[in-house]
């Protein structure tokens, strides 16, 4: 068997937590948007009915919400 000849650097605190904060900025941007598509938000309703899709907000709400909580 051959052994692979690539190291790993080791990573640094810094580096580790600013991974983890670039990671976790994403998924509040979509914990936001699944409360305001469940809450039904007039923003929301509005631009949702506009687009043509006034009935599936809710749906479209958990969907997201189980999408980022899998991520």
């Amino acid at each position: 068997m051959m052994q692979s000849s690539i190291q790993t650097a080791p990573s640094s605190k810094k580096a580790l937590w600013a991974g983890r904060i670039i990671s976790a900025l994403p998924a509040l941007f979509l914990l936001m948007d699944v409360v305001m598509k469940l809450f039904k938000m007039a923003p929301v309703v509005e631009e949702t009915v506009r687009l043509g899709y006034p009935d599936v907000m809710f749906g479209l709400g958990l969907v997201l919400l189980a999408c980022t909580v899998l991520y």
